[in-house]
């Protein structure tokens, strides 16, 4: 059996609610390609790894924990944003 049709949808904008879900967006901090899955990547413009390490640096900003709390492997992305 031959492919004749690609089955990769990924560069392709749209999805269920045209470009908010679904389409690929480019993390304004890593570099990362990645799909807006409906968990705000497209509205921050960020993959899911840097929004969460906002959201971590966020909380040591506000005074819930510090830099030491963070796991080793993730401290200098949530540095980046602090």
């Amino acid at each position: 059996m031959t492919k004749t049709k690609s089955n990769s949808h990924f560069g392709k904008s749209g999805g269920v609610f045209g470009n908010r879900t679904g389409g690929v967006i480019t993390c304004t901090n890593c570099g990362k390609r990645t799909r807006d899955t409906g968990h705000n990547e497209g509205t921050f413009e960020m993959c899911r790894r840097c929004i969460e390490a906002q959201e971590t640096a966020n909380g040591i900003l506000d005074g819930q924990y510090t830099l030491d709390d963070v796991p080793e492997k993730d401290r200098d992305l949530v540095a980046t944003f602090l």
